[in-house]
């Protein structure tokens, strides 16, 4: 997925910046945040490319929980 976004000339994107799908809370809309890079990396001229870390949803977080529940009963009945 390729999202192209502009932000304020006085916001100090780094090289080294990374870029989250984030929401404030399960049920909240969900906004581009930007992780601050390091104080050493250069500032991104316009038109970088910046990384970014994989998209992790509540439903994604929902069913590994789910997932996860069977293994720990097993694992609680073999102590």
């Amino acid at each position: 997925m390729e999202i192209v976004f502009r932000v304020k000339p006085d916001i100090p994107v780094k090289t080294d910046s990374v870029i989250v799908i984030s929401s404030n809370s399960p049920l909240s809309d969900n906004f581009l945040g930007i992780v601050p890079g390091s104080k050493a990396a250069q500032r991104a001229p316009a038109g970088s490319t910046l990384n970014s870390n994989q998209y992790v949803g509540f439903g994604d977080l929902e069913a590994e929980l789910g997932d996860l529940a069977p293994h720990s009963a097993r694992a609680a009945g073999q102590s």
